[in-house]
């Protein structure tokens, strides 16, 4: 176990035990002179602890007590964020439910070629993007799982869909949770497989708090951005309160006229789509040919058409910036288009 490792579990345990008010301030030297050693390894563990929520950093002035864990509860971490989390990130909750059970069965082994390599593994994080060292850190999950020679653990973490480490939310702090890794591979080596088995079940925790408030933070400025364009785009469409849709029914690949009336279609159902995505009513104006369905935009009588373009033709018209995001063949009024639904641009 390396001098870090240790450090980092006996302020643990003092903090667990002594359980200073919150504010109290943490000055690096008295710490290390308290467990006499250097400042270093109190310094990492210091950022550790604050990594999990246990203490606040404040520039200039070191550590203060934060939020401690309950007595009894669980010692490794706070509660995660509650609010909206992305989908994404349920894989490695079920990672954070397994992984560090894993660790805790009779007769746990991992073997000492599979600890090298997953230390090297470690060791190169710092110069791989972050899709590589995600699936690395699926590598070292899986493996310490199947140390456990446990074919329910083992099974349950390969059925994941892209699990664990595969994420669309950057980990800004990924070189933390690499000095965690390899703390774990330290305690195992020693034995110390409960330990080893708190450490990863706060390091899952950690890493599900940094990501989960990465990505509300980037909800949120999308969230901005959207509302600024569904404003604009909603005053180009809905001129008259409503979204008028032109229905061509002359073209059975983008709609057909039903039997009860009305219509349906490929067309149809991208017109409601937008219509919910503008959170507006839907009125359907049905053509029987392309010509009329034309006409009617041209003419302010529906704001939006569908239409089938040849992609000859297609290379004659001029679209223009604005609405090229939408999926879909959208026409509008005073020259606003996009791709049509039935091939070319």
């Amino acid at each position: 176990m390396t001098e870090s490792s240790v450090v980092l579990l006996r302020l643990e345990q003092w903090l667990q035990q002594s359980r200073p008010p919150r504010g109290t301030h943490l000055p690096a030297q008295q710490l290390a002179d308290l467990l006499a050693v250097s400042r270093s390894p109190v310094s990492h563990a210091l950022a550790v602890l604050a990594e999990r929520g246990w203490l606040r950093r404040q520039p200039h002035r070191g550590y203060y007590v934060d939020r401690l864990p309950e007595p009894g509860g669980d010692t490794r971490s706070v509660s995660a964020p509650t609010g909206p989390v992305d989908d994404t990130l349920q894989p490695l909750r079920m990672c954070m439910a397994v992984v560090p059970a894993a660790l805790l069965e009779p007769g746990y082994r991992i073997e000492p070629t599979v600890m090298r390599r997953l230390r090297q593994q470690e060791s190169r994080m710092h110069a791989l993007h972050d899709a590589a060292r995600a699936q690395l850190e699926l590598d070292f999950y899986v493996a310490l799982t199947e140390a456990a020679r446990n074919p329910y653990f083992s099974d349950a973490i390969r059925r994941l869909p892209q699990p664990c480490g595969l994420r669309s939310v950057k980990d800004t702090h990924w070189r933390e949770h690499v000095g965690q890794r390899l703390a774990v591979l330290d305690l195992l080596e020693h034995g110390y497989n409960e330990a080893a088995s708190r450490l990863m079940t706060s390091h899952f925790r950690s890493t599900l708090s940094g990501l989960a408030e990465q990505s509300q933070a980037s909800r949120q400025v999308e969230g901005e951005n959207k509302m600024k364009l569904d404003d604009k785009i909603r005053a180009a469409f809905l001129v008259e309160g409503r979204l008028r849709a032109s229905i061509n029914v002359g073209n059975p690949i983008l709609a057909r006229r039903q039997e009860q009336g009305g219509a349906a279609g490929v067309s149809v159902d991208l017109a409601r789509e937008f219509a919910k995505w503008l959170q507006a009513d839907l009125e359907l104006v049905v053509f029987a040919s392309a010509g009329e369905s034309v006409d009617a935009v041209a003419a302010e009588n529906a704001d939006i058409g569908f239409f089938a373009i040849d992609p000859k033709r297609a290379e004659q018209i001029a679209f223009t910036p604005p609405l090229r995001h939408h999926r879909g063949g959208l026409s509008r009024a005073g020259g606003l288009a996009s791709h049509g639904t039935g091939g070319g641009r």
